[in-house]
């Protein structure tokens, strides 16, 4: 993802970022992703991935925004019904 300096103030910004406050590369979110929905532990995916545990942090807290964010706007008039047990 193409990173810009602003000339005034020297703040690095860019242009569209999917996941807000991450600067880690598409690929390595994903790769970070898969691993921890199998089940991997946040230090082991850190290991793999070549991160800081950190940084899995990050990514698990941005994602899990977007996919509350997603439901929720999504996810509408859902009733549970509770089955009757027989004991």
């Amino acid at each position: 993802m193409q990173r810009y300096c602003c000339t005034r103030c020297n703040k690095t910004f860019s242009e569209s970022q999917p996941l807000t406050g991450l600067r880690t590369e598409h690929e390595k979110v994903v790769q970070i992703v898969k691993l921890l929905t199998e089940g991997v532990g946040v230090r082991a995916t850190a290991r793999l991935t070549d991160c800081q545990h950190k940084t899995v942090l990050a990514v698990l807290n941005a994602v899990g925004e977007k996919c509350a964010t997603f439901l929720d706007r999504t996810v509408r008039n859902i009733t549970f019904a509770m089955a009757n047990r027989a004991a």
